[in-house]
């Protein structure tokens, strides 16, 4: 009789199992049915694909170096970059120069136009000792917008009249990057 108990307890927890189980759960099961959409991606205008394009959409590294050798001399030396495109916008990130002086400036001046302001970015370059020559590499952070032009000029001051060597190499480095507002509109530089 116990082994009869036993199955009965055991069919009857079954049983009630079953009824609570279809009493909670009276809801209609759903499909989710997926269904195909073609996208045109047309070359005129195209939609950005790959995860680099869409972080940084229209980026190009730019470099430009400017030889003004036998151009410089007195104490002050412009050095003119080429104009940006039509479209596009260059962020400076980085200048760097090797300029050669007749003798050893106290201070050199580096200041930077973009075109739109007298100076963007200016600093003073370290001078170095023991030799007529100034190396340096300076970080900074300006733009320079469509159709105008970054000019780094450089300024000697102090010692015993520094100027620039003439029939010496004087070379300066902008770099950064290019961005194409064609691709992605460049957003406008707020001015506060």
């Amino acid at each position: 009789m116990s082994r009869v108990k036993t199955y009965l307890l055991a069919t009857l927890g079954f049983g009630l199992a079953g009824a609570i189980g279809a009493a909670f759960g009276t809801g209609t099961a759903q499909a989710v049915v997926a269904s195909l959409v073609d996208v045109v991606n047309p070359t005129t205008s195209p939609v950005p694909t790959s995860p680099v394009n869409v972080t940084d959409p229209g980026r190009i590294a730019y470099q430009v170096q400017v030889d003004n050798t036998n151009k410089c001399s007195g104490q002050v030396c412009n050095f003119s970059f080429p104009a940006v495109p039509t479209g596009h916008r260059v962020v400076i990130q980085h200048v760097s120069a090797y300029v050669v002086y007749t003798s050893a400036p106290t201070v050199i001046d580096v200041s930077i136009s973009n075109g739109t302001a007298t100076f963007a970015s200016n600093f003073f370059a370290p001078i170095p000792t023991g030799t007529p020559s100034g190396l340096f590499d300076q970080p900074t952070l300006m733009y320079v917008d469509s159709g105008l032009e970054a000019v780094v000029t450089l300024t000697l001051y102090g010692g015993s009249s520094p100027s620039f060597a003439a029939s010496f190499v004087q070379v300066v480095t902008l770099t950064g990057y290019e961005l194409d507002c064609t691709v992605a509109a460049c957003a406008p530089i707020a001015a506060q």
